[in-house]
């Protein structure tokens, strides 16, 4: 039976396993947004950061995005998420509208030439993960990882 992983049976060997599955994350996550980022600089004139904002505030409250869940939910701070916005307000892709339940808030929602360029980029990006994702052999792979992930991030 297999032992949950914890302090008291953390062996140099599992220590090693644990760090070479971190750094090898940590790799194939920026070979991922490496590979986004460029083909969706070069198709569509939008970083990947970019699209995932759009990606968010899309799927997010119909309503739009509160700036403060925008950061968190990008890991980023709030002037580093209001400069991405600011960009993106900028291209006309992305609006800011006061919040309803709090008058000083503000939202983020997308315009409609925003939904066009993600719905544009989107086809874009799903190209690129499927290529990468593909190298897991299969679709029970990647639903397997995904399952990893996510307990990992819970």
């Amino acid at each position: 039976m297999a032992r949950k992983i914890d302090a008291q049976n953390a062996t140099p060997a599992r220590a090693g396993r644990l760090i070479g599955a971190w750094l090898a994350r940590m790799e194939a996550h920026a070979a991922l947004v490496t590979s986004v980022d460029g083909t969706l600089r070069e198709a569509h004139g939008i970083s990947a950061a970019q699209f995932e904002i759009l990606a968010r505030i899309l799927h997010g409250p119909a309503q739009g995005t509160r700036m403060q869940d925008l950061a968190e939910d990008l890991y980023v701070g709030r002037s580093s998420a209001t400069r991405l916005v600011d960009g993106l307000e900028g291209e006309g892709l992305i609006a800011r509208v006061t919040f309803p339940a709090d008058r000083r808030g503000t939202l983020a929602r997308l315009t409609d030439a925003g939904r066009t360029k993600f719905l544009e980029a989107a086809q874009t990006f799903l190209d690129v993960t499927e290529e990468r994702f593909r190298r897991l052999g299969t679709w029970a792979d990647v639903a397997a990882l995904e399952k990893a992930l996510t307990a990992i991030a819970e």
